[in-house]
């Protein structure tokens, strides 16, 4: 009995082990999907007025609606990096 108690301790090590290998792998990509999703939205509804806009701001002509799903989901996952959470429970600040 002894073995298999060792057998799935070593099981859950390994198990634990993938699991945040997958979640670093994994979160990113996550952030640049949803990110990515979010611009091709933006593509289709308003993509022509927001290029016009970025090209007037900036001076050029580089922006298109066709990078902009490309343009947000780089972004976005750029962004992932510098998220932070409060897991503080005082809320007096």
């Amino acid at each position: 009995m002894k073995n298999d108690s060792d057998f799935f301790e070593g099981l859950g090590i390994i198990a634990a082990f993938v699991g945040v290998i997958a979640l670093i792998i994994f979160a990113p990509m996550i952030s640049f999907f949803i990110s990515y999703f979010g611009g091709w939205l933006c593509k289709i509804t308003f993509g022509d007025i927001l290029c016009n806009s970025l090209n007037t701001l900036f001076n050029t002509k580089t922006f298109v609606p066709e990078n902009l799903p490309i343009i947000a989901g780089a972004l976005g996952w750029i962004g992932g990096f510098f998220k932070s959470i409060d897991l503080s429970k005082d809320k007096d600040d």
